[in-house]
């Protein structure tokens, strides 16, 4: 039993997904209502079978991990003695998730395009995270012989944690600061209007209501500024094994990182943007 608010949340959300498989086309998947009449260990082996069939390695380890994890710590998970970021840090495959989501899209063009019209961009980059996004902006806007097409590249997370590393890697090409996107970024010590690009990936849905942050990112860019947002969705990972094992895994992936504790959400936390 749950004792911690978005726990209780997310075992609701599990029972009312097991009563739709049971009851509704379950996100088309005819298969789904065969599943609900399996039994555990049938499930499990379905399981192995969907993931030896994934494509790429960083989508079949994260499944692999998020599963195991999720087994040995779900009574932990439950009580709040424990968090996501807890369990999946000593593993690297919550950070390849990120880098697939990334590099299935091709952001060269965009950034270079932006970098053309003004070759002395001034960059904030929110919710950086493991970094995925800052390799493959700067993959676009430092040449081979290391000339930039950005006079500033600001590097923001939430946590304090994060930068360290980002910092070790990219040294004095970036700059590194602390920002809460839910709260206003002036009250933060950032600029209004101070910003051209603002970089978003795989962060804006985490935040308590998406109304407010989309009007503080609007207060970082100046007049005609870009915003440009990246989100994983259900859709994102379209090959038919991978979208199985997010449904037979009962979206592992939503509840490990944290979207149980936002306001917007609707049916399911994944949106789609």
């Amino acid at each position: 039993t749950p004792t911690v608010p978005h726990m209780t949340k997310y075992q609701q959300w599990i029972q009312s997904e097991a009563l739709r498989i049971r009851t509704e086309d379950y996100h088309s998947i005819e298969e789904a209502r065969d599943w609900a009449r399996m039994s555990p260990g049938e499930r499990l082996s379905l399981w192995k079978a969907l993931l030896d069939k994934v494509p790429d390695p960083r989508l079949s380890g994260f499944f692999a991990d998020a599963r195991y994890c999720l087994e040995s710590e779900m009574e932990s998970l439950m009580a709040g003695k424990s968090s996501a970021a807890q369990v999946l840090a000593p593993r690297d495959s919550w950070k390849d998730i990120y880098a697939y989501a990334v590099n299935i899209f091709d952001w060269d063009r965009f950034f270079r395009l932006v970098a053309h019209s003004s070759p002395q961009l001034r960059i904030l980059e929110i919710g950086a995270g493991t970094g995925s996004a800052t390799v493959a902006a700067l993959r676009a806007l430092v040449d081979a012989s290391g000339d930039r097409s950005f006079a500033r590249y600001v590097v923001t997370d939430v946590t304090p944690g994060f930068l360290i590393p980002l910092q070790e890697k990219h040294g004095n090409q970036l700059e590194y600061a602390v920002l809460d996107i839910s709260l206003s970024p002036a009250d933060q010590g950032f600029d209004v209007g101070g910003f051209d690009l603002v970089i978003a990936s795989n962060v804006i849905h985490a935040t308590p209501s998406l109304n407010k942050t989309l009007i503080n990112v609007k207060t970082l860019l100046r007049p005609g500024g870009w915003f440009f947002l990246h989100e994983l969705s259900a859709g994102t990972i379209n090959t038919p094994p991978s979208q199985r094992l997010l449904t037979l895994s009962g979206q592992m992936y939503l509840m490990l990182i944290g979207l149980w504790y936002v306001k917007h959400l609707f049916h399911c936390p994944s949106i789609a943007l």
